[in-house]
């Protein structure tokens, strides 16, 4: 699990992509699913 520092971190950064659209929505689900794999959870 993440700790409360990690999953601050990680809500920052999802809250930026998304109200920012810095990638396009591909782009954006792959990191997204690429994130969890990283943390052991596979789609």
């Amino acid at each position: 699990m993440l700790s409360e520092n990690q999953r601050k971190i990680f809500a920052e950064f999802h809250k930026s992509v998304e109200v920012e659209r810095a990638f396009d929505e591909k782009t954006s689900h792959l990191i997204k699913v690429a994130a969890a794999m990283a943390f052991g959870c596979y789609p």
